[in-house]
């Protein structure tokens, strides 16, 4: 029960600091084409045993010439046994039958995914007896939108598992590359930047999290860019191939106790030769632990390790789930619209900017007591588990990530780099 209570409470924190799954919006498309949308894979699916609650990601990707008017996520977790594992989309708006076997979740339309774009969706993956060692089952994932013209790819499989093995367990997400990004910056201020064009700079994110149970000591990242984006700056930790596309980085700086994150940050550019629009293709980051340390020791570090000492290889250490330690990413350039001609003020327009209009933040009571305020209501034998626990650490597992992006820590610091020009 003491285990229960300290979930519950966590949940509750992570609630109140989330605030919301912020998720980038897609670029402008033209919606109501041909598209095919494809479930590609789900990572984050297997537990430590001291882990109770994690993050995992399904990848919906649109292989399509066009963006579809409307997408609906099914999530078919029948086979799962409440009394053990939950299996919860951390999105708005999901409603479910009424044994709460069958999700759906329909995808707001600024976050369908145009030509080339992938949906990061997130679940949240947890113990639902504290008291289990192991257990294992399956959950069906399927799309539909009603302009896909290959349904043979809009459904899969996958496993949930908790464990009694220990050991560092790092995720990574980074994001498609839509927007002239600049560092530092908020996530409101990345929404409001301009989108990609040929020869412009911005940054490849790397969100990085550590959802294990032992502690990483030391963090090595590849990243790898689409044809036609290269690095612009020489960081002293990372190695590049001769066509500037593909660097590795390692450094024993950051120790990510169970819980931490960090963000890496790659500034890039894109070449001028670009044509418009385009989807680059290809890119990819993977992460791994250069060394293994008890829960009990380290933490995110600032000092740096002496000469002397060296990190041990990345194959000496071996990540709990590798299902989510590589995320691959897209750098989309739409098709820049033609400019509007701005209307002549008027003679009694005094040139002041009319003030924003301030945001409504609801009567401020938050939550609610239904499914019509983004809740998911279940009912029948697993509703006391699903509804105490799980509507608790619905969005726990999620903000991890979340709080790491929005904690913005750099993996190499800006005054160790070489600069290019």
């Amino acid at each position: 029960m003491n285990r229960a209570h300290r979930l519950l409470r966590t949940a509750a924190a992570a609630l109140l600091a989330a605030g919301g799954l912020l998720v980038p919006a897609a670029p402008a498309q033209a919606a109501g084409t041909a598209t095919d949308l494809e479930v590609v894979s789900f990572s984050g699916g297997r537990l430590t045993v001291d882990t109770y609650v994690k993050t995992g990601f399904a990848r919906i990707r649109n292989n399509g010439p066009g963006t579809p008017s409307r997408l609906v996520v099914t999530l078919d977790r029948s086979q799962v046994p409440f009394q053990y594992l939950m299996v919860q989309p951390a999105w708005p708006d999901c409603t479910s039958n009424q044994y709460g076997t069958v999700v759906t979740c329909p995808v707001p339309q600024d976050q369908i995914p145009g030509p080339g774009g992938t949906l990061e969706f997130p679940f949240v993956v947890g113990r639902m007896d504290f008291d289990s060692v192991t257990a294992y089952a399956e959950f069906t994932l399927s799309v539909a939108a009603p302009e896909d013209t290959t349904p043979g790819n809009n459904s899969a499989t996958f496993g949930v598992e908790v464990s009694e093995e220990s050991g560092v367990d790092l995720g990574v997400l980074a994001p498609d590359v839509t927007r002239q990004l600049t560092w530092p910056s908020t996530p409101e201020q990345d929404a409001e930047a301009p989108p990609l064009k040929p020869g412009t700079e911005t940054l490849v994110y790397a969100d990085i999290v550590n959802q294990g149970n032992r502690v990483a000591g030391g963090l090595g990242v590849a990243v790898r860019l689409p044809e036609g984006v290269t690095f612009t700056d020489n960081l002293k930790e990372c190695t590049y191939t001769p066509d500037r596309r593909t660097a590795e980085c390692r450094s024993a700086l950051p120790q990510l106790a169970p819980r931490e994150g960090v963000v890496g940050v790659f500034p890039v550019k894109v070449s001028a030769e670009v044509p418009v629009p385009a989807r680059l293709t290809g890119g990819q980051v993977a992460v791994w632990a250069l060394d293994e340390l008890p829960a009990d020791r380290g933490g995110l570090s600032r000092s740096t390790l002496p000469g002397y000492l060296r990190a041990l290889d990345a194959e000496e250490v071996r990540d709990f789930d590798p299902t989510d330690n590589t995320d691959d990413f897209a750098v989309l350039l739409a098709k820049p619209k033609p400019a509007t001609p701005s209307p002549s003020p008027k003679p009694s327009d005094t040139g002041a900017p009319t003030p924003a209009p301030t945001p409504s933040h609801g009567d401020g009571q938050g939550g609610g007591t239904g499914g019509a305020d983004g809740g998911l209501p279940v009912t029948g034998a697993p509703a006391v588990l699903i509804g105490v626990v799980g509507a608790g650490v619905l969005l726990a597992g999620g903000v991890l990530l979340l709080l790491a992006r929005r904690r913005r820590v750099v993996l190499v610091s800006p005054g160790d780099e070489d600069s290019t020009t």
